[in-house]
């Protein structure tokens, strides 16, 4: 898809250094031991699926999210690592977050027992179980013995809630538009707005078509903003969402490509490259499917 070369050039590879632009370690660490309970209060709270004492990991996908946590390894050893998170694992009696850290440059696992803070895009300090907990509380994950794929399902088994079911029917699309919000680096109030009127406006097509049992509530939508808010995509995010999109129906389409519009256009500055960007858009859309834009 040539009009999206242009988003793909300014979004960062997995192995490029975003936001926070030196990582060092707090001046004064807190001695915290491996969280005993986290597990447990996880499970209680509804976030985990039970030990099995399988083979079995459960694994829960997680959105492209930028943060930066401080972490305390088994050697205890601490430090303040920039991530994009990936997934949750389940193994056993232990629960995993991978992630690409970008001090690495590379895929890394943490322990989620020895995270002991989480730190936002905007600086904001949180408690690494009411972090877990809130992004875990609606997830329903998916079996991964030995040598098996991830499902074709996209990893919502049935029983997922009607705000899991949204996430995840909005993925690909978030995925694009955060994407082209952040290919100036910045993510203003402006593009976020833009962001959540295509999602209230896509979950609304969602419900009449029968993909989720009703509209998201004001509850939902509120953990759907602060979701957007930390999304930063790499290029290995847009090309899967790509993928995904490209198998859409034609309406679905041109909903995305008209909010793709409104979100580069949202902070009203408008460079060379961007108003070249929305041109070929609307020629595509024309051509396409005969829509003036």
């Amino acid at each position: 898809m040539r009009i999206l070369e242009w988003l793909k050039r300014r979004t960062p590879s997995d192995t490029d250094a975003v936001g926070i632009e030196i990582a060092t370690p707090p001046d004064v660490f807190v001695a915290v031991e491996p969280k005993e309970d986290l597990l447990s209060e996880l499970e209680e709270a509804g976030c985990l699926a039970p030990d099995t004492n399988t083979s079995e990991k459960i694994r829960y996908d997680l959105e492209p999210m930028f943060l930066v946590i401080d972490y305390c390894d088994a050697a205890k050893n601490h430090s303040r690592r920039r991530i994009t998170t990936r997934w949750v694992d389940r193994r056993g009696s232990n629960v995993f977050l991978g992630a690409i850290c970008h001090e690495r440059k590379a895929a890394r696992t943490f322990r989620i027992d020895r995270i002991e803070g989480v730190i936002d895009d905007d600086g904001v300090v949180e408690d690494a179980m009411l972090f877990f907990n809130s992004l875990l509380v609606d997830e329903i994950g998916y079996a991964t013995p030995a040598k098996q794929k991830k499902p074709k399902n996209g990893g919502v088994r049935s029983g997922a809630s009607m705000y899991t079911l949204m996430r995840r029917e909005m993925k690909p699309a978030l995925v694009v538009l955060a994407a082209a919000a952040r290919a100036d680096s910045l993510l203003p109030p402006e593009e976020v707005d833009r962001i959540m009127q295509y999602s209230e406006t896509e979950a609304n097509h969602l419900c009449e078509s029968g993909v989720v049992a009703d509209i998201p509530s004001i509850d939902d939508l509120d953990k759907l903003g602060r979701l957007i808010g930390r999304l930063r995509p790499t290029r290995e995010d847009l090309d899967e969402a790509l993928r995904v999109i490209v198998t859409w129906p034609e309406d679905r389409c041109k909903r995305l490509f008209k909010f793709l519009c409104r979100v580069v256009e949202a902070d009203g500055i408008i460079v060379e490259e961007e108003y070249n960007f929305l041109a070929e858009i609307a020629d595509w859309m024309s051509e396409t499917y005969a829509v003036g834009e």
